[in-house]
């Protein structure tokens, strides 16, 4: 039998009443009726506590590998904000949904239609109202849970199926199908939909832990950002671009570590950054630059031989230098000529969301200036927003605002977690950092592109449309930079001590989350 210490036994009763105080003070605000709410909210709460023992017990009595404690925290508390934040609560999600249930009628042979899809009529006549997220909202939602299944006569919709790559939605659209066979209403059908797109990215970030060599926490400490939770645990294509971010950047930092690169090391490597191209090609394709990482020290032995055989045949590196030469005039008169033909096309078009005028890239050629001075004003005026957003401070819609103060321990928790233990072995090299600093900034900078050229009106004072959720993909990387420093060191026995806050934190960003019903 362990025996644990005093101090151990009192650090855990100080944990779990600072998350009594924070879950009491909570119950306090609750609206009266709403019994189904105010279940949930018990619920929750018995959740957290147990989460406290379970945290304290794992890094104190069992020290579980950091793989097992994200999948204890990943599942509670991922369920937790899933309830929270239903379904259709989540940005674009019904679009979404809607594109894998029409896979789903694939897989069970029913009708399929790209202009109107065909949904069960239990399903199409859910009504919720994907902004109205509040007590009423979801005590009525928790209410369907327990109703009968209703009519499955097959009814055309108004929902037109996405035309992006339909792979990404097979997952959901399993769980869809699974619903739709055990004949169970539309809630829990649609849920298990979800359900199953989470279980993959609990799947992936698992592997991604345990693969990668170092910086461990730093994947467990994005895996558990709450606006991480929520894109997890939706329809969205940020589930599957999310997931293989981070598994991209294990496997990177995987291959730089071993000697002799393994063949299946290199095939998920390839797959994960050809998903992430495939599925966001525009926002994320500087991913592509993970293959210099992950295959420096061959890159560096290729040009080192090919410099040695250059060197030695003068004539050989005379050619191939005419030839580069060519091909780089030729491509600089065809970009040339491409820039000068846009150059006369019109600088605006019409915005199909909303009718008003929007910008092309004939504007940002003629007018290079005022392009540079919007993505500046931009960056400067919004970046307190993206942050806030990213950490979850804008959930839902980007309805529901949670308190700076709430967002605040998040921020720290995951700064502390991506800190060095002080294993100067571990740290990622000069270059690397380089790259990572690159592929961040390359992603921004598209991420903004995107939206300046689809969704940012002429009269708009910023690029419109960009969130923080946008940057969950490059937050891996960019912890490793902090990682990375010398300077600051956070030992084991801290992020121990973090770990065991961390039902304490979701307690404090939870019940400022519901306050807001």
């Amino acid at each position: 039998m362990v025996k644990i210490e005093k101090n151990k036994v009192a650090e855990l009763a100080v944990i779990i009443v600072i998350t009594l105080l924070f879950l009491i003070y909570g119950k306090t605000t609750l609206n009266d009726g709403f019994y189904g709410f105010r279940k949930l909210y018990l619920i929750i709460s018995v959740a957290l506590i147990v989460l406290c023992l379970v945290n304290f017990f794992a890094t104190e009595v069992k020290k579980i590998s950091i793989v097992k404690l994200y999948l204890i925290n990943g599942i509670i508390l991922g369920i937790i904000i899933n309830m929270l934040i239903p379904v259709f609560s989540v940005p674009d999600e019904p679009v979404h949904l809607a594109t894998a249930y029409n896979i789903s009628n694939k897989i069970l042979g029913k009708e399929v239609a790209y202009d109107g899809i065909y949904m069960r009529k239990c399903d199409a006549e859910l009504q919720l109202e994907p902004l109205g997220v509040n007590e009423t909202y979801l005590d009525e939602y928790l209410s369907y849970f327990h109703e009968p299944t209703g009519n499955k006569e097959m009814v055309k919709t108004a929902y037109t199926q996405l035309t992006l790559p339909l792979f990404q939605y097979v997952i959901p659209a399993c769980g869809i199908t699974v619903g739709r066979l055990l004949g169970l209403n539309a809630v829990w059908t649609l849920e298990l939909g979800r359900i199953f797109n989470y279980i993959m990215f609990v799947i992936i970030v698992a592997l991604s832990i345990k693969t990668i060599p170092y910086g461990k926490n730093i994947i467990l400490a994005v895996a558990i950002i709450p606006t991480m939770f929520q894109q997890a645990f939706s329809y969205n294509y940020d589930c599957i671009i999310n997931a293989f971010a981070i598994l991209s950047v294990a496997l990177a930092l995987k291959l730089k570590a071993e000697e002799k690169k393994k063949i299946k090391y290199i095939i998920a490597l390839l797959i994960s950054i050809m998903v992430m191209v495939v599925v966001k090609s525009h926002a994320y394709m500087a991913f592509i630059l993970l293959l210099f990482v992950a295959f420096d020290k061959e890159v560096k032995n290729s040009f080192i031989k090919l410099k040695e055989k250059l060197k030695n045949n003068r004539i050989i590196a005379l050619i191939i230098g005419a030839i580069l030469l060519a091909v780089c005039v030729v491509i600089v008169y065809f970009v040339i000529n491409k820039i000068m033909l846009i150059k006369k096309e019109p600088v605006t078009h019409v915005l199909s969301y909303c009718g008003e005028d929007g910008y092309t890239l004939s504007y940002a050629i003629n007018y290079p200036i005022d392009t540079a001075i919007l993505y500046f004003r931009t960056l400067f005026e919004q970046s307190t927003f993206y942050m806030i957003s990213l950490f979850g401070g804008h959930m839902g819609w980007l309805n529901l605002t949670v308190s700076y103060f709430a967002i605040l321990p998040i921020i720290v928790m995951v700064l502390l977690l991506s800190c060095n233990e002080g294993n100067e072995a571990s740290l990622i090299k000069k270059k690397d950092r380089v790259l990572f600093s690159i592929i961040c900034v390359v992603s921004i900078l598209f991420i903004c592109t995107g939206m300046f050229f689809s969704w940012t009106a002429t009269s708009f004072l910023v690029i419109d449309g960009v969130q923080g959720r946008y940057l969950l993909p490059i937050m891996t990387m960019f912890l490793f930079l902090i990682y990375s420093s010398k300077g600051i060191i956070v030992t084991n026995s801290l992020k121990e001590k973090i770990y065991r806050f961390i039902p304490v934190i979701y307690a404090f960003y939870l019940v400022n989350l519901i306050m807001i019903y």
